[in-house]
């Protein structure tokens, strides 16, 4: 369930929930009936959804685990340029498929941004999920610690609010959770 937003923004946190739901909140709502770039960056959204499947499909192998959603999609501003969002891919199976026919186009609906965000509207910033058994970090190996680290790091990323008026500056001053983000299982 997608909660009302704050002063513009979801409330700290991330919060599970449906694409029916995100379009109905933040494309459809009447809040954003004059958005001249929100249909159409929700199309794109379904439409880099829909890649993923078609490809993982073709390797006959689901990697794509959630969708993290964030940034000024999910907030109250009328148009935004693009849909930002974190990949849950799951690293085992992407291991498993490395050299396979096909293999090559599950990578690049996440590790070439700027072809994605100029093809759906979306820009993604993945973080490779993996499996860990026990919360003593000096037990993990190098993959495990990496693994924390940008679920981590992508997880503050999303919570928080710039001030900077350039894209992707990053403050000290922002850094406190200061909005939420959403999780689409898919």
């Amino acid at each position: 369930m997608i909660p009302p937003l704050i002063a513009g923004h979801l409330p700290v946190g991330r919060y599970s929930c449906s694409l029916e739901e995100i379009e109905s909140t933040f494309v459809t709502a009447p809040a954003f009936r004059n958005s001249q770039s929100r249909p159409a960056l929700f199309d794109g959204l379904l439409a880099y959804l829909h890649e993923w499947e078609e490809a993982e499909r073709l390797v006959d192998t689901k990697v794509l685990m959630s969708l993290w959603i964030g940034g000024g999609f999910t907030s109250d501003k009328l148009d935004t340029d693009d849909v930002d969002v974190s990949p849950i891919v799951n690293s085992r199976a992407l291991d498993n498929l490395r050299g396979q026919a096909g293999s090559g186009r599950i990578k690049a609906l996440y590790s070439h941004r700027t072809r994605v965000r100029n093809e759906y509207g979306v820009e993604p910033f993945v973080v490779l999920w993996r499996p860990f058994t026990t919360l003593k970090l000096q037990e993990h190996d190098s993959g495990a610690h990496e693994y924390v680290a940008v679920r981590g790091m992508m997880d503050d990323f999303w919570q928080r609010r710039q001030s900077a008026p350039t894209k992707g500056a990053m403050t000290e001053e922002d850094a406190e959770p200061a909005r939420g983000y959403l999780e689409v299982t898919v």
